[in-house]
Formats: C-alpha cells, sequence, structure tokens
C-alpha cells in the first residue's frame, strides 16, 4: 500500500504544482506559499496538494485489489501523456511566438527601409503602420 500511495502521491502533487501554476502566472494569484502576503487565495493554492494526496490516498484505500503491476501501468501511462502534452505545448508555443517576434521585426525593417527610400518622395507621414500591431 505505501508503494501505490507513492506512486498515486507523486501523480496527484504534479497535478496540484500544474494547477498553482496556472493559478500563479495566468490568474495572478500570489502562490501556494506566499502566506505573508494576506490574500485567502492562498488557502486555496495551498489546499490544492493536500486534497491532492487525500485523493490519492482515498483511491489506494478502495482499489486494493487492483495488481501493483495494472498501477504502474496506469501511472506510467499518465506520465507519458503528462511528458507529450508537455513537449507539444512547448514546440507550440515557442513556435508561435518565434513567428510572431520574428513578422513583427521583419515589419520594423521592411517599415523603416521604406521610409528612408519613399521619405523623399511623400511629404506627408502618417503615424499608423505595419507597427502598428506589434508590442
Amino acid at each position: 500500500m505505501v508503494v501505490r500511495l507513492f506512486g498515486w502521491s507523486v501523480l496527484a502533487v504534479l497535478a496540484a504544482f500544474l494547477l498553482n501554476n496556472y493559478l500563479t502566472y495566468w490568474l495572478y494569484m500570489p502562490g501556494a506559499f506566499a502566506f505573508s502576503s494576506g490574500d485567502p487565495t492562498v488557502y486555496l493554492q495551498s489546499g490544492l496538494y493536500v486534497v491532492g494526496i487525500a485523493a490519492a490516498f482515498i483511491y489506494v484505500r478502495t482499489h486494493r485489489d487492483t495488481p501493483l503491476r495494472v498501477n504502474s501501468q496506469c501511472i506510467s501511462d499518465i506520465n507519458a501523456f503528462i511528458i507529450r502534452a508537455a513537449f507539444w505545448t512547448v514546440l507550440i508555443v515557442s513556435g508561435w511566438r518565434t513567428w510572431r517576434s520574428l513578422s513583427c521585426a521583419w515589419r520594423a525593417f521592411s517599415t523603416r527601409w521604406l521610409d528612408t527610400r519613399l521619405a523623399p518622395i511623400s511629404a506627408v507621414r502618417t503615424g499608423a503602420g505595419p507597427m502598428s500591431t506589434c508590442r
């Protein structure tokens, strides 16, 4: 029972960690261990870890008759899914951000290049240009 509890607890803590990072960096909550901030959402984020370990304990207690090899295969499959999802997430997000920054850099270069070539021809310049969409 101890080995199963350890395996499922590691997965539960990993899930709590990923959810905590989402809450901290996307929803701008203070973090799981920022008790000095005085924000009550700290207890919600810290409670994620406790709830995860409790859920792992309850799962192990209710599924005592499951063989250890079946649990091992299930934990291995979940880990493989998480690793693949993390890989594709990093690849897609970094690819999008790289493409966006390169397209904005190209727009800035081409705008400056065209401005130096066309400035003598056109006496009137407007403030709007292709760089208005890039941040």
